[in-house]
């Protein structure tokens, strides 16, 4: 039978478990919003001259793949920095009581969320900019 901990070291424990699953929640976030970026981008591509004969505003186009670049950007540097201190936690220099992993995890998800909110503006930019494009060459 293992020796009983300190109450205060499971409330540590967990807290960290519940810290260390909202992380990997949202790493899953970002692995869709890259798939999501991706494949819109490639569709844009693929069919961008086969949609419509005589295509007008393909500048909007433009915008659009530009917007799903950038969404694209942020979605890969949030993934690097989540991998990059998942690997700092798991070599066991874990920030408890104040220690710090070049990043503690308050000051990553704060950095974080400000990355997830661009993503997803410049996703839904991409988004409405072609759905302009399909109105403009519908009409």
């Amino acid at each position: 039978m293992s020796p009983e901990l300190p109450s205060n070291t499971k409330l540590i424990i967990e807290f960290i478990r519940v810290r260390l699953e909202s992380l990997r929640h949202q790493y899953d976030y970002f692995k869709n919003m890259t798939t999501l970026n991706t494949g819109a981008f490639i569709l844009v591509v693929a069919f961008m001259e086969r949609a419509f004969e005589n295509p007008i505003w393909i500048e909007v186009t433009l915008v659009s793949l530009a917007c799903f670049s950038v969404s694209l950007f942020f979605s890969l540097s949030v993934m690097k920095s989540y991998t990059t201190f998942m690997e700092k936690v798991w070599g066991w220099n874990f920030p408890i009581v104040g220690e710090k992993v070049g990043i503690d995890i308050e000051t990553l998800t704060k950095r974080l969320k400000n990355q997830r909110k661009w993503c997803g503006v410049f996703f839904y930019l991409g988004i409405f900019s072609l759905l302009v494009y399909a109105g403009a060459n519908i009409i």
